[in-house]
């Protein structure tokens, strides 16, 4: 995402949480003042790609579950979780 558009967000929005951010509705963005039609599709491209993941075929033996992580670390897998 452009700086523009980073500061203006983070200008226009109260709460500076990623989940603020991705709650509001299209026409907040719409109306904020500094944030150019290039920024805005950038914000929208940035917010889609954080959203859908990429399909990637992986084999699930090469990685950990969160059990075994916890495990592993020697801790509780809610603690890791949280």
């Amino acid at each position: 995402m452009s700086v523009q558009a980073c500061n203006t967000v983070w200008m226009n929005l109260g709460n500076k949480s990623f989940h603020h951010l991705v709650s509001q509705r299209l026409q907040v963005f719409r109306e904020m003042d500094n944030l150019g039609r290039q920024s805005f599709e950038s914000l929208i491209r940035e917010l889609y790609d954080t959203a859908v993941p990429l399909l990637i075929d992986y084999d699930l033996e090469d990685y950990y579950t969160s059990e075994q992580l916890a495990g592993i670390l020697g801790m509780d897998e809610e603690k890791l979780i949280e």
